[in-house]
């Protein structure tokens, strides 16, 4: 009965693990909502106009006069944002290094 059970318990976790190796592999090229990234054929730069917090009107002829980042948040995000607050925060400390 001992063999019975090992055997089961070994297909279940075989079954999970090869379940989780799919979905990472499907999930590595895609967002959190699950749209794909890689060649997705989206455009990245180029012009653009957004609303400040002071209601003014900012485009990139504003802001981009030096390599710059610019980030959307998440409304709730637990997980995600302080992840996002650390890359983010390594990148404007690798670019103050280089100068920029």
């Amino acid at each position: 009965m001992t063999k019975l059970y090992a055997g089961v318990a070994a297909v279940v976790l075989v079954a999970i693990l090869s379940g989780t190796y799919v979905l990472t592999a499907q999930m590595a090229g895609s967002d959190c909502a699950g749209n794909s990234l890689a060649g997705s054929g989206a455009a990245i730069g180029g012009p653009f106009e957004l609303i400040a917090s002071d209601g003014t009107t900012v485009t990139e002829r504003d802001v981009i006069d030096r390599p710059a980042l610019v980030y959307f948040g998440y409304t709730f995000c637990p997980d995600v944002c302080p992840l996002d607050v650390a890359r983010n925060s390594l990148a404007v400390d690798l670019l103050i290094e280089q100068g920029f």
